[in-house]
């Protein structure tokens, strides 16, 4: 149902997770929502290190402690919020929107104009 309706989108193109390498080019926008912390750490630290350098903003909401899929989420928030002040200008964390969880956070981060 989610490719199908991005698939709509002009300029949207799908790339399954085993052809990511493929990805190339500049962009102004990630968004992950509670999908980096489901992944392994070595995952998210390449996912960060492969697409942070060439993306204008990021936004990212996910856990900051508790269990997500039986195991401990709190690295995974250490290790993001490094990446996102190693690699852009201006770091944000807020809480989430008004249905989001206490142990849930959005964070900003955006690159200097």
């Amino acid at each position: 149902l989610c490719r199908e309706t991005m698939m709509g989108f002009n300029g949207m193109e799908f790339i399954p997770i085993e052809n990511v390498d493929l990805i190339q080019g500049q962009f102004d926008l990630f968004v992950s929502n509670h999908c980096l912390n489901e992944t392994p750490l070595e995952y998210q630290e390449y996912i960060c290190d492969r697409f942070f350098p060439v993306c204008d903003e990021v936004f990212v909401l996910q856990a900051i402690e508790g269990q997500v899929i039986g195991r401990d989420v709190s690295e995974h928030y250490r290790q993001l919020w490094g990446h996102l002040n190693r690699h852009f200008d201006i770091v944000e964390m807020k809480l989430g929107h008004k249905y989001s969880n206490e142990h849930q956070r959005l964070m900003y981060a955006r690159k200097q104009v």
